[in-house]
């Protein structure tokens, strides 16, 4: 094949390794080219280059015998495909996230309406909760005789600590029985009723 010694050549070579090695500038006969930062877009380019500069048939002048044209470009093409995949892949998850963030709460109601369901049908306590999915609710263990005894000797213990009355010893306690003077149950500077007792 042809092999292209035009200067062109060397300003093509200069770019494609620019390209290929993601250099961020390249130099083209005097002029310096910044190139893109996106190293798919440096692909890009560099196809672009090679499809519109280098002759078909030719052979880019490198290592190991060169870069032939048509092999370039078939190369170039594949790796861009790769990143149009990409492409299409990730716009189609944005989709389907978007899908799953509005079906989400209305998946939870559903879920909570059939476990409610499920619940009732079977009791909250049912061991067969357990094929959906659910945790039965334990049922209360029933206290002992000696639990019930302990239970009663604290409630006792702590009634006499703070002073507490039940209901039968409150109905057996003394009350007041003196007279109130009207003078008396209206509230003093303190806040506080006087009172009297009768003889």
């Amino acid at each position: 094949m042809a092999k292209v010694k035009a200067v062109s050549t060397a300003a093509a070579t200069s770019t494609a390794a620019a390209g290929v090695l993601g250099v961020t500038t390249s130099t083209v006969g005097a002029t310096t080219v910044k190139a893109r930062t996106d190293f798919r877009d440096s692909l890009q380019a560099l196809l672009q280059g090679v499809e519109a500069v280098i002759p078909d048939g030719s052979t880019i002048p490198g290592p190991s015998g060169g870069f032939a044209k048509a092999a370039l470009v078939t190369q170039l093409e594949q790796w861009l495909a790769l990143y149009s995949a990409v492409d299409t892949q990730t716009l189609a998850l944005k989709g389907a996230r978007l899908g799953l963030t509005d079906a989400i709460p209305q998946a939870h109601l559903l879920y909570a309406a059939v476990k409610a369901a499920l619940q009732g049908f079977y009791g909250p306590g049912n061991p067969q909760l357990t094929q959906f999915g659910f945790t039965p609710k334990k049922a209360r263990a029933k206290a002992s005789g000696q639990q019930l005894a302990a239970r009663a000797v604290r409630s006792a213990g702590t009634r006499e600590i703070r002073g507490t009355l039940g209901s039968a010893e409150r109905k057996k306690a003394p009350k007041f029985t003196g007279v109130v003077t009207a003078a008396a149950a209206a509230p003093t500077a303190s806040g506080a009723a006087s009172t009297t007792t009768s003889a």
